[in-house]
């Protein structure tokens, strides 16, 4: 029987990804908001603007779920999602996934493969060179000097950080060096198969078979 302590231990001190299926964030907003899917025979657009909180998603999921679907409601108002997260690692990962998914400079197809990179954890040499890029554009990010990524100023509002928070996410995206580079993150004893392995067996208990 898995407890509650062995179900802890398996999520980890800092969660590699959320508990739960992504879904999209309008489609739960319907019957209070009065936002019709488009497949309804009644069509009206909706413009007005709507505040969600998602408290420790752990990933961007839901954000890209929604996005992904958002042409398929009549509604054209403003998105305000706030993301609540208690570790400033879990956040950096949430940017960066953003800012994979907006990066439109970056064919599709080749945003989809490095995705799934970024999302299991697991680089290839072209994964690890993004990483390294985009360490330093949302390093930058966080002051909004440099090459920080201009699209990205526009759909996120970073106001509402503190400083010591920006401070700490600015020293988490500069860890993401070359390999070649020295303190890398790379050259660490450390091992994410291994890590993912201990997570899933923490997490699923005697339910592992994998």
């Amino acid at each position: 029987m898995t407890t509650k302590s062995d179900l802890k231990q398996g999520l980890g001190v800092h969660s590699m990804w959320g508990s739960t299926p992504s879904f999209d964030l309008l489609s739960h907003l319907h019957t209070k908001s009065n936002i019709s899917c488009c497949s309804s025979n009644v069509k009206q657009q909706h413009t007005e603007e709507i505040n969600i909180l998602l408290a420790k998603p752990s990933d961007a999921r839901h954000i890209l779920h929604t996005l992904g679907r958002r042409t398929r409601h009549d509604y054209s108002g403003k998105i305000n999602v706030f993301i609540l997260e208690s570790e400033a690692e879990v956040l950096a990962r949430h940017l960066l996934q953003l800012q994979l998914f907006l990066n439109a400079s970056i064919p599709i197809r080749h945003r989809a493969s490095l995705y799934l990179e970024l999302y299991n954890s697991l680089l290839s040499k072209r994964g690890e060179d993004y990483v390294v890029q985009a360490g330093k554009q949302l390093g930058d990010l966080m002051y909004a000097d440099g090459e920080c990524s201009r699209y990205m100023l526009q759909v996120l509002d970073l106001t509402w950080l503190k400083q010591k928070e920006r401070d700490s996410l600015h020293s988490i995206f500069s860890s993401w060096k070359d390999s070649s580079a020295e303190s890398s993150f790379v050259d660490q004893d450390y091992s994410v198969k291994l890590l993912r392995d201990y997570r899933m067996r923490g997490f699923y208990g005697e339910r592992f078979d994998w």
